[in-house]
């Protein structure tokens, strides 16, 4: 028999973005349907912080895997999932199926 330890991926996430919406006029879901990234700050579990920046690159194959299946934890959870969803998803370099995912990732996996 064959076992296989699969190590829980926790992602702690930062986006620096930027609007001529003011965030705390509108919230996180208004400001991020017409926000840019700047960068995506990110930790998968205890490795190093990376840094990318969506409009540039395609999305590093870590991040898409946790994205796909890790926790995902921010200090403002609410806002990095509404830039997620709604500013992520418009930049060119993601895939349909990213956009798809990243569009609908279960509100259980965002921890603050």
């Amino acid at each position: 028999m064959l076992w296989c330890i699969v190590k829980e991926i926790r992602c702690h996430l930062d986006y620096e973005t930027r609007d001529r919406k003011k965030l705390d006029q509108v919230g996180a879901i208004e400001y991020s349907k017409t926000a840019d990234i700047f960068c995506l700050a990110y930790k998968i579990n205890d490795k190093p912080v990376k840094v990318w920046v969506p409009e540039k690159s395609v999305m590093p194959p870590d991040l898409w895997i946790a994205f796909q299946r890790g926790t995902l934890v921010a200090h403002n959870a609410a806002f990095e999932r509404a830039v997620t969803k709604h500013a992520l998803t418009r930049y060119p370099h993601l895939s349909d199926v990213q956009v798809e995912c990243l569009g609908n990732i279960p509100i259980s996996r965002w921890r603050c």
